[in-house]
């Protein structure tokens, strides 16, 4: 698909201790510490922060759900 839309793709590969070492953080900014809301979170926070540190983009497009 990405080579069919010209887009260009990133693999972001994250350990188990990334993902710990994220939840802090993740609450804080959610400010909720609700257990399923983190949980889900924690992947997008370190992809956010990942694109923030090695990109240049500046609108990033994401779909959840029954989208």
């Amino acid at each position: 698909v990405a080579d069919h839309i010209g887009s260009e793709h990133h693999e972001v590969h994250l350990t188990p201790q990334d993902l710990l070492d994220a939840v802090e953080e993740t609450i804080y900014c959610l400010e909720s510490y609700d257990l399923i809301t983190i949980r889900g979170s924690v992947y997008n926070y370190l992809l956010a922060r990942y694109i923030q540190r090695e990109t240049d983009s500046v609108v990033i497009y994401s779909g959840e759900g029954s989208d």
